[in-house]
């Protein structure tokens, strides 16, 4: 039965319980059945409130797009910065340039109203797009045969492929944005960028068609998504 039912229900009752007091309680109701009926509904209204929240939370995590923010605490930074682990990235170039260009796909960061933005796009094997990032706002595609994963909360987003390897992680810390990501172009070239587990540092790395990329990204996230919302490990 939905909560909202009983809480009415309840309500029903307590009216009742004053119309009728005079032929049944003698004109006064005896203050046991108001406590229990006013606990009844105090309890059903939190559980309802517990469940609502549930649902909400379930909704948010079963879309396929999203809103990561970026604003910064420090708002006299001018210049965006991108870190790949240690190594950082001062973009002080034109507004709307991209950092990296990746094929024809272009790695943009910029700040704009006191936020740091970003934009990129991940592409499968065969090319397609299966993910991008259009000024901090995350789309996964929704193809039921494709078995990848993501996972994010308001800082930050990450997209796992069948294998649980990263091939997508953004995440903001207020003042710049740390950024791993595995890039396929549209010629099977694969392109990886991210922070590197030797030595903290950063890594480029890029593969002919042939080859596999061998770095491997750091999971920020729990998995499966369905069962750790907004968890991070």
């Amino acid at each position: 039965m939905n909560l909202n039912y009983v809480i009415i229900i309840l309500v029903f009752i307590l009216a009742i319980i004053e119309l009728a007091k005079d032929r049944y309680f003698k004109g006064k109701v005896p203050s046991w059945l108001i406590i229990l009926i006013i606990v009844l509904l105090l309890f059903t209204a939190v559980i309802n409130i517990y469940v609502t929240k549930q649902e909400e939370e379930k909704e948010k995590y079963s879309k396929s797009s999203g809103m990561i923010s970026g604003e910064l605490k420090n708002k006299s930074i001018i210049y965006p910065v991108i870190k790949l682990g240690g190594a950082k990235f001062v973009w002080k170039g034109q507004l709307g340039e991209p950092i990296f260009l990746i094929g024809n796909d272009p790695l943009k960061v910029w700040i704009e109203e006191d936020q740091l933005k970003i934009s990129t796009m991940i592409r499968g094997k065969n090319g397609n797009i299966i993910a991008k990032l259009d000024a901090n706002e995350w789309q996964v595609t929704d193809d039921p045969n494709l078995k990848w994963d993501r996972n994010f909360d308001e800082r930050g987003v990450e997209i796992i492929n069948e294998k649980g390897e990263v091939v997508l992680q953004v995440q903001f810390d207020g003042e710049s944005v740390q950024f791993a990501g595995i890039f396929y172009r549209e010629d099977g070239w694969k392109v990886a960028l991210g922070p590197s587990d030797m030595d903290r540092g950063g890594v480029i790395e890029i593969k002919p068609p042939n080859e596999k990329i061998t770095v491997s990204f750091e999971p920020l996230f729990k998995y499966p998504s369905e069962r750790h919302h907004g968890e991070r490990r």
